[in-house]
């Protein structure tokens, strides 16, 4: 019993450090305990390092990003267990590249993250065009932690096919 509670213990230790480690380089505006409350998780698509053979995790800011990337990238069926999770950017695959195409990949943005991130409130969905490259579109979303008033961007390119979003 006492082996297997130091060995919780040095694990409990280990993640603490980790997160001291990481909030101080990314998240300096965020406190202990919001970083508490937002949490630590594996970082999504390569939660073993290769070099060290140790868990890559992210805290703070980049938890959220994390999940705001998953909920975007994620379409509405694809978890069995979970089938509301996801955004309707899919729906918009073949619709001509225009304003009214703004305002929906505005408005699946903003009910997907604020149905199934409950960490922050969108704020804003801005847009912007890339002229070099006709299907590429630059969004940021602007969102504010919940309970708080720390404001925080996310950033994602977003592609295209056929005049709708990929």
């Amino acid at each position: 019993m006492a082996v297997v509670q130091y060995e919780q213990d040095k694990v409990i230790d280990s993640a603490d450090a980790l997160a001291d480690s990481l909030s101080s380089k990314n998240n300096d505006i965020l406190n202990d305990l919001q970083i508490h409350n937002i949490g630590i998780g594996l970082l999504g698509f390569a939660p073993i390092s290769g070099t060290t053979g140790m868990m890559n995790t992210n805290v703070g800011f980049d938890r959220i990003n994390q999940s705001i990337k998953v909920i975007l990238h994620t379409v509405k069926g694809e978890i069995p267990m979970l089938p509301k999770l996801g955004s309707n950017l899919d729906k918009l695959l073949f619709e001509p590249i225009d304003d009214v195409l703004d305002d929906d990949i505005q408005f699946a943005i903003t009910e997907a993250i604020n149905a199934f991130e409950k960490r922050i409130k969108v704020m804003s969905v801005n847009i912007s065009h890339d002229e070099r490259v006709l299907n590429k579109l630059h969004v940021t979303i602007t969102y504010v932690l919940t309970n708080t008033n720390i404001v925080h961007d996310f950033e994602e390119t977003i592609y295209t096919s056929n005049g709708g979003v990929v």
